[in-house]
């Protein structure tokens, strides 16, 4: 996995724990990170639905 790979898991592993607040378009890194991994949601996307997504990603992941 390259620097970008792991830099994508360290934004998505941050919004698993809840770090996010407000819509995904405060977080234009986290909106790039999920659209590189088919994810492209719209700006207006609230946290609690983030959040709900990269910790499926993350069970996903780890059932891999």
């Amino acid at each position: 996995m390259g620097e970008s790979g792991v830099l994508d898991w360290y934004c998505i592993e941050l919004a698993a724990r809840g770090d996010y607040t407000g819509t995904l378009a405060e977080w234009p890194f986290l909106a790039a990170t999920l659209a590189r991994r088919g994810h492209a949601l719209s700006l207006a996307t609230p946290a609690q639905e983030i959040i709900a997504l990269c910790r499926a990603l993350l069970e996903e992941e780890c059932r891999a």
